[in-house]
C-alpha cells in the first residue's frame, strides 16, 4: 500500500514545461515518496525531455515520451494504461496544483469512483478565459441536470478499472477532463468533489480559447447525446414547434391562403428532431443495459 493506504499512481501529462517542471516534480515527490510517478511527455519541443531525463533516477520517475504532440487527453490515457495500481491520480505539470492537497482527495476515495479537486472561485485562472469557461460550465450544468463545482480540474483521483471503461469515449485533447466528468455523472457513477486552491501556472499556457473552446463545446454535446440525448433534442424540437406554431397562427389569422411553406417546414422539422431524439434515447438506454 502507498500513502494513506491507497494504492495509486500519479500520472502527469507535460508539454513544453521547461520553466517549472523540475520544481513541480521535486515538490510532488517530497509529499508522495512512495507512489509511482508516470510522466508522459507529449512531444515537447523545448528542454522538457532533457530535464526529465536528468530527474528520472533521482526521483524514481517512469518517463514515457510521445514522438509527436497528441494532446492532453492522449497523454493521460497513455499514463493510465501504463499504471499498475488500483487508483490513478492525475496531476498537471504546470505548477498550478499544490501536492499538499492530494491528501484531501485520498480521504474521499473510499466513497467515490472519482474524486475531483474543485478550484475555489477563479483561483489561478486568467481573466480572459473566464467568460468562455462560464458559458461552457453553464451549458454543462444544464445538460448534466446538476451543478458541477468544477468541470475540468486536472487534479483528480480515479479508480483505474472505472476510468478504463470510458477511455474509448474520451477526447485525446484538452477536453479530456470535461468529458470524463460528464460521462461518469451521466452514467450514475459516484463522483465527489473536494475544495482545493490553485496557483498561477509556470510559463505560458498552450490552450487556444477559440480552438479548444469550440472542441470542448462539441464534445460536451457529444457526451450528453451519448448518455442523455433528450436533454439536447427536446429543447431544439420544442423551439422549432413554438416557432412553427407561432408563424402558422399568424399566417392563418392574416392570410386567407392559409399556411406558408415555412410554417410546415418548422413544424415538420420539430417533429423529426423529436423522433430522432426518441431513437437516440432508446439506443442510449440499450447501451447502458448492455454494459
Amino acid at each position: 500500500m502507498m500513502e494513506n493506504d491507497i494504492d495509486y499512481s500519479i500520472v502527469m501529462p507535460v508539454f513544453n514545461e521547461e520553466d517549472g517542471i523540475e520544481q513541480v516534480l521535486k515538490e510532488l515527490r517530497s509529499v508522495t515518496p512512495e507512489s509511482p510517478i508516470i510522466v508522459v511527455d507529449d512531444g515537447s519541443t523545448d528542454r522538457t525531455a532533457t530535464i526529465l531525463a536528468g530527474l528520472k533516477s533521482e526521483l524514481g520517475l517512469k518517463i514515457i515520451r510521445h514522438s509527436t504532440n497528441r494532446g492532453y487527453g492522449a497523454a493521460i490515457k497513455t499514463g493510465i494504461l501504463e499504471a499498475q495500481t488500483d487508483y490513478i491520480l492525475t496531476f498537471d505539470g504546470d505548477g498550478q496544483h499544490d501536492p499538499a492537497e492530494i491528501s484531501k482527495l485520498i480521504a474521499a476515495a473510499g466513497k467515490s469512483d472519482i474524486v475531483i479537486g474543485a478550484r475555489a472561485g477563479n483561483s489561478g485562472q486568467p481573466f480572459s478565459r473566464r467568460p468562455g469557461k462560464w458559458f461552457l460550465h453553464g451549458l454543462a450544468n444544464y445538460l448534466a441536470r446538476t451543478k458541477l463545482p468544477d468541470l475540468n480540474s486536472g487534479l483528480r483521483l480515479m479508480k483505474k478499472d472505472v476510468i478504463g471503461g470510458y477511455l474509448h469515449l474520451l477526447s485525446d485533447g484538452f477536453s479530456f477532463s470535461t468529458t470524463s466528468t460528464l460521462a461518469m455523472i451521466k452514467d450514475n457513477r459516484k463522483v465527489n468533489w473536494v475544495d482545493i486552491h490553485t496557483r498561477p501556472r509556470n510559463g505560458k499556457s498552450t490552450v487556444n480559447q477559440i480552438t479548444h473552446g469550440s472542441q470542448t463545446l462539441l464534445l460536451i454535446l457529444r457526451v450528453i447525446v451519448l448518455f442523455d440525448p433528450l436533454r439536447v433534442f427536446l429543447p431544439i424540437s420544442g423551439a422549432l414547434f413554438v416557432m412553427g406554431f407561432a408563424s402558422a397562427s399568424w399566417h392563418l389569422a392574416t392570410n386567407p391562403a392559409g399556411l406558408a411553406d415555412a410554417d410546415l417546414l418548422l413544424l415538420i422539422s420539430g417533429l423529426l428532431v423529436f423522433l430522432f431524439g426518441l431513437i437516440s434515447d432508446q439506443i442510449a438506454e440499450m447501451r447502458r443495459k448492455g454494459k
